[in-house]
């Protein structure tokens, strides 16, 4: 998977076109997570969409991020592709407390969970 706009703009870096496992398996909590995710979408061959909380640090509040995930296929069956959408919910004290690599994630919170 690579990293879109929204990552590079949180985490002020240019990590568009970045092997997600790159840049992000410096947090085994938030790389196990998302892993999760991707695992059960490419399992079930279905949509997934999640809510979850992630605690960068510990003093912050939490910022909660909803993502919806779309496997495709290129030959009809295998699920070799994914179109996934994530919004992120900040208010402004977060936003600006939070621009900063997910490194430090120390927690992650789901909030729900289900295929479609």
């Amino acid at each position: 998977m690579q990293t879109g706009s929204a990552h590079c703009q949180l985490n002020k870096k240019d990590l568009q076109g970045v092997l997600f496992s790159k840049w992000l398996s410096s947090s085994l909590y938030v790389f196990q997570y998302v892993r999760s995710l991707y695992e059960e979408m490419i399992r079930t061959r279905r949509p997934l969409w999640s809510v979850t909380e992630y605690s960068p640090e510990a003093n912050c509040r939490p910022v909660r991020i909803s993502r919806l995930m779309l496997p495709m296929s290129s030959e009809g069956e295998t699920v070799d592709l994914c179109a996934a959408i994530q919004m992120f919910h900040l208010d402004e004290d977060t936003r600006l407390k939070r621009m900063n690599s997910w490194a430090a994630a120390n927690q992650v919170k789901e909030i729900e969970r289900f295929t479609l």
